[in-house]
């Protein structure tokens, strides 16, 4: 949401960093690189909202002009990473020495 202290970070540094955890605690995706912050839905049914209505996989399209009020309500936008940075480990089984 415009305004909030991570959109607030991430205009003044766009260095970020996403983390996935796996199903155990050895298990784990790391992406590292720059954030880029879009403006704010502004009007219903505007890029801004409609990229938000497939990130949020709304299926029915009666609820898509409830939804596009609503995001342009709380200001959302859309914060996509540039990964310049990708790590992690998949270990499913436990751990022996």
């Amino acid at each position: 949401m415009a305004g909030r202290i991570k959109v607030r970070h991430l205009l003044a540094d766009p260095r970020a960093t996403f983390q996935v955890q796996g199903e155990t605690v050895l298990s784990y995706a790391v992406a590292e690189g720059e954030a880029v912050v879009s403006e704010a839905t502004e009007q219903p049914g505007d890029a801004v909202g409609r990229e938000l209505l497939s990130a949020f996989r709304v299926a029915d399209s009666a609820d898509e002009a409830e939804f596009f009020e609503r995001m342009v309500r709380d200001h959302r936008l859309i914060i996509r990473l540039r990964v310049s940075h990708l790590y992690g480990i998949a270990l499913d089984g436990p751990v022996t020495q």
